[in-house]
């Protein structure tokens, strides 16, 4: 039996050396590491069907077609917190429209801290990133209000 190390990555065994094998061969692989999830079990998903902080079903259809429509409904009733402070856990986090999101906005899962769980891209599915406070960012709406408030 050989042992070889090497690293996993993106479906792919990528081997630190050479073996000296022409045929295909059967191996058995070893992770060395807990996979890494990219969605912490602590968090409570406050939009789009899935739970809320009060842990109940959310299962209302969406009804706006944007981020920017959604986040404007929540900014006209006074419920998105302007402050840059760290959501909580389960705040659903608004971007205004601009380039980088093609003018729809923004929405993005607050982890509770300082993190945030979004679909940024096409190509990078779900991540989990920093909260970005800058340009563009709209504030927060808690779960609660989210919930108690969506039509």
């Amino acid at each position: 039996m050989l042992a070889v190390k090497g690293i996993y990555q993106r479906g792919q065994l990528i081997l630190n050396e050479q073996v000296p094998f022409t045929e295909p061969i059967i191996v058995i692989v070893t992770f060395l590491e807990e996979p890494k999830k990219l969605i912490p079990k602590k968090y409570e998903l406050a939009v789009l069907g899935y739970r809320a902080a009060n842990d109940t079903e959310f299962e209302k259809a969406a009804v706006w077609p944007d981020a920017k429509t959604m986040c404007g409904h929540y900014d006209k009733l006074g419920l998105i917190q302007k402050i840059t402070k760290n959501p909580p856990a389960g705040a659903a986090i608004c971007y205004l429209p601009g380039d980088s999101n093609w003018n729809y906005g923004h929405v993005a899962i607050a982890i509770g801290d300082g993190t945030e769980v979004g679909a940024t891209s096409l190509t990078q599915g779900i991540t989990q990133r920093d909260i970005y406070l800058g340009t563009g960012y709209q504030g927060w709406i808690s779960a609660e209000y989210f919930d108690n408030n969506y039509p």
